[in-house]
């Protein structure tokens, strides 16, 4: 057995499986390279938990978000997946995190990223217009 599907065994009751979540939340390249390597070996519910976490990351390392975005991960899957609202407790907090990542996105100038930039920009528009749309729907009160 080698050491990715090592990794790929990892379930939510080992505790190193939140740790790796956590990582890639944090959006650093090797981190978001586990990701890709791991997703095609994860099943339903931990195939979106990894992939939330990558949605994540656009708040904090956007710029290496959109650098893997087409290889494993499409950008509708990151940045317009209305399901990442299922992370969250409180309509203020979704919207905090979708705007922090859209201001993240934003933020990334490189030339060679600016149609990624702009195609997640769209599907984050999405989200966030998704967001208002069904507040009294995905939020209790």
């Amino acid at each position: 057995m080698n050491a990715v599907s090592e990794i790929a065994d990892l379930t939510p009751e080992v505790s190193a499986w939140p740790l790796l979540i956590e990582k890639v939340a944090e959006g650093a390249k090797e981190w978001l390279e586990v990701a890709e390597l791991l997703a095609p070996g994860t099943d339903a519910g931990y195939s979106l938990e990894l992939r939330f976490a990558v949605t994540r990351a656009l708040g904090r390392e956007p710029g290496n978000v959109l650098g893997i975005l087409g290889r494993v991960y499409a950008t509708d899957e990151i940045c317009g997946d209305v399901n990442v609202f299922m992370d969250f407790q409180t309509y203020a907090d979704a919207s905090t995190e979708v705007s922090r990542w859209t201001q993240g996105v934003t933020g990334v100038s490189d030339p060679t990223l600016r149609p990624r930039r702009q195609a997640c920009l769209k599907g984050l528009a999405h989200l966030s217009a998704e967001l208002v749309k069904n507040r009294q729907k995905w939020f209790v009160q």
